[in-house]
Order: structure tokens, then sequence, then C-alpha cells
């Protein structure tokens, strides 16, 4: 099975909301977790057992077995400091374990097929992420001074925001914001 046709039988585009990307370097196509997750759904892939191989600060490892139907699968979920720069080690090397099983049970390895959380390198690529005039314009409504004595809350607000379109709309509610404030 091809990327397209895994993406017409579970449904999965690459706009608006993107559930696959073609990763360059690697010539693999990268599945988001959430569309792992629910083709796991469709497919009534299910959790079997966890269990902890190694539980640390700086390295997460747990052994995930997962089923469909009959057949089973076990994986290692991983994460340590040098393959994982998120802080929640223990969800990542969840992730990670869930998303391995289930694209082995439907054969996806074979046709070159992964999941964003298997590498920090599958990440999306940069056109989904904010871009610098975006940063630039926060700044400056940052710094109007309609934000005196909320720049915490505002900089924690802002961080939320992984997207173009997320942060197109809060910097719309910014600029409206600072022109009620500063008129």
């Amino acid at each position: 099975m091809d990327i397209e046709q895994l993406a017409e039988k579970y449904g999965l585009s690459k706009e608006p909301n993107v559930d696959f990307w073609h990763h360059q370097q690697s010539n693999k196509w990268i599945l988001t977790h959430d569309a792992v997750e629910k083709i796991a759904h469709m497919e009534g892939i299910v959790l079997v057992d966890i269990k902890t191989l190694n539980s640390e600060q700086e390295f997460v490892r747990f052994l995930i077995t997962m089923a469909k139907g009959d057949v089973q699968i076990t994986s290692v979920g991983e994460a340590d400091s040098k393959n994982c720069f998120s802080s929640y080690k223990g969800c990542l090397a969840e992730k990670r374990g869930v998303d391995r099983c289930v694209l082995k049970l439907i054969n996806a390895y074979e046709w070159g097929i992964y999941s964003e959380v298997e590498a920090d390198d599958f990440k999306q690529p940069d056109v989904y992420t904010i871009t610098e005039d975006q940063k630039e314009r926060y700044q400056e409504f940052l710094q109007s001074g309609a934000y005196e004595g909320q720049i915490q809350k505002i900089n924690k607000w802002w961080k939320n925001f992984t997207t173009k379109e997320q942060a197109e709309t809060g910097l719309k509610h910014m600029e409206n914001h600072v022109n009620k404030v500063l008129g």
C-alpha cells in the first residue's frame, strides 16, 4: 500500500489539517501521531500491555504490545536526552512504541511510511511553523505598552502557537487589544 492508498483508506489529508508529508532527507512518508491514532481506531487496534523497561529522568523505555484481532505486535518505545528534546520523555516513549506497533500491524514500514514521533528529524517542514515576520509583529505588539504587567502571561500564551494560522489569529487578537488600549 503506498501513501495515496493509505490516505484514501483512512481519510488522511495533506491539507488543511496535515496528516502526512514527504520527508525529503530520508525519502520517507511521515504520518502525524494523530493520524496513526486514527488508523488504530479504524482498524480496531488496541493496547494489550505496556511494561516499563527503564524509567529515569533522562531515559525512558517501554515495551508496548498492541493487537489487531488475533495478531499481536510488541515493540520498544524509547526516549532519552540524545534522541528527544521534549521534557516529557515518558509520554514520547509511549507514543513511539504505540505508533511503531500500529504501523507494523498495517505493514506500513514496507512502503516507507513512518510516524513523526519516531525521530525528532521527522517533524513537519518549516512551512507550517510561525514565520519570522509573525515573531517580529508579536514583539512589536508586546512592546507597545498595551501589555504592561502582563508580559509573562502573554509570552506563555504565545508559546502555545505552533502554526502560522494559530499565530495569525493570535496576532489579530493582539492588534485589537493594542488598538483598544492605546486608541
